[in-house]
């Protein structure tokens, strides 16, 4: 399948274009504490989705660094 890289922000990073989900997004809240290689099936706006957890890192914003809103 088609793999994709998703942030997990506070509200106030929201951009959906380059991969900021908020944290109390239903993809946000099914991934937490997963680790690489979980599967995990979260019921989404389209229907169910089912995603393979290939990585996880942690990496913060630099000092005063946000994603621009378009």
């Amino acid at each position: 399948g088609k793999e994709v890289r998703y942030r997990i922000v506070d509200p106030d990073e929201f951009h959906p274009a380059k991969g900021c989900i908020i944290i109390d997004s239903p993809l946000a809240r099914a991934v937490l504490k997963k680790t690489e290689g979980d599967e995990v099936r979260v019921i989404l706006p389209k229907g169910e989705m089912e995603y393979y957890v290939v990585a996880v890192q942690y990496t913060p914003f630099s000092s005063g660094e946000k994603p621009s809103r378009p």
